[in-house]
């Protein structure tokens, strides 16, 4: 297809989604610190609950520019330009996190143990990849069925977009939210055939971005829209924790309909206003650099995490935004510096 001139509010949107993953994984084990219901358990609520969105972004973001109609991208090439683009760096940067571990283990033992080694070849054979590298298998997904959306998308009116991103919110987004409840799992016959696995699902997150794109309402309905997926997923995470006196986070999972609330207000928000962020150079960049980010922030994480600085070591309101700024900072570095190598920004970021 031909070069499209860059879309600034996706670069925006990607930005801010690469942000809100760290948040993410800063804050994963931040809940279980904190006596269900104190202050610090409260906060951590409110600021895991403002980045919920990131993945869902991510997702909407692909659909937007994948599945726009002025682009061509034909089934050669999604096996050899997108999925090779995914899966080169999924193995590299599985084996890196394995070598890190192995390096790791090897500090606290002063030997490097057959048993590790062994570990370390069975978790890249089977797949049992560093944790947030999930996010590659469902991008395979995404392109696998790429070429099937795009016929789909050229053919049809609106109201079939419509009606097909209904379909999804009841069966990829709304019931799997609910699969963990009791209630809904005495019916575990029929919903185990009807309800969307979160690979397949993330597509019709693809839908929603493109939609999103393509028919932009007035932006105080997406502020309206994303306050309320806020408020609710924080309220219903709050209330479920209390309630089971557990940590339960079903209301800040990807495919839960609080989540998807956000995701759509937030992206909305972003396709609806005009700001003279959106278009700044330095975001462009970041956004360029977000795959890289994705692929490379858990090795500081992990390294916070060796040194024993945790967030609960501080107050929660400085300690989170803190930690994140320090991994998404380093990150970036580590994105300049391989960036500069040809074959590693070619084939490995």
């Amino acid at each position: 297809g031909k070069m499209q001139e860059r879309n600034y509010k996706i670069d925006f949107v990607k930005t801010m989604a690469i942000i809100f993953v760290i948040g993410i994984h800063v804050l994963a084990n931040a809940l279980y610190d904190y006596q269900i219901g104190s202050k610090s358990f409260l906060l951590t609520a409110f600021y895991r609950s403002v980045v919920a969105s990131a993945v869902p972004l991510f997702f909407m973001c692909s659909g937007t520019l994948l599945f726009d109609k002025s682009r061509d991208i034909s089934i050669r090439d999604i096996f050899k330009k997108y999925i090779p683009r995914v899966l080169i760096p999924l193995i590299f940067w599985a084996s890196i996190y394995e070598v890190f571990q192995l390096y790791y283990r090897y500090t606290q033992v002063g030997v490097v143990e057959m048993e590790s080694i062994k570990l370390a070849l069975k978790n890249m054979i089977y797949f049992n990849h560093n944790y947030q590298l999930y996010f590659i298998y469902i991008m395979f997904l995404f392109y696998l069925f790429t070429p099937i959306v795009k016929i789909f998308i050229n053919n049809v009116k609106t109201e079939h977009i419509r009606y097909f991103l209904l379909v999804w919110f009841a069966l990829g987004i709304v019931l799997p939210t609910f699969l963990g409840f009791e209630v809904v799992g005495r019916f575990r016959n029929l919903t185990q055939y009807i309800s969307m696995p979160m690979g397949y699902a993330s597509i019709g997150y693809g839908v929603l971005g493109y939609y999103i794109s393509q028919n932009v309402k007035n932006t105080s309905k997406y502020v309206l829209v994303f306050v309320s997926g806020l408020v609710l997923s924080m309220i219903l995470t709050i209330g479920l924790c209390m309630y089971k006196n557990d940590v339960d986070i079903t209301f800040w999972g990807g495919m839960s309909f609080t989540v998807a609330m956000m995701s759509y207000g937030f992206f909305g928000m972003v396709y609806s206003s005009d700001f003279k962020l959106f278009r700044s150079k330095f975001v462009a960049k970041l956004s360029n650099a977000s795959f890289a980010i994705f692929l490379v922030h858990d090795i500081f994480l992990k390294i916070l995490f060796f040194k024993g600085i945790q967030t609960s070591s501080f107050p929660v309101i400085i300690a989170v935004p803190t930690v994140m700024l320090i991994v998404f900072i380093c990150s970036y570095i580590l994105y300049l510096l391989l960036s500069k190598i040809g074959f590693v920004r070619k084939y490995l970021i």
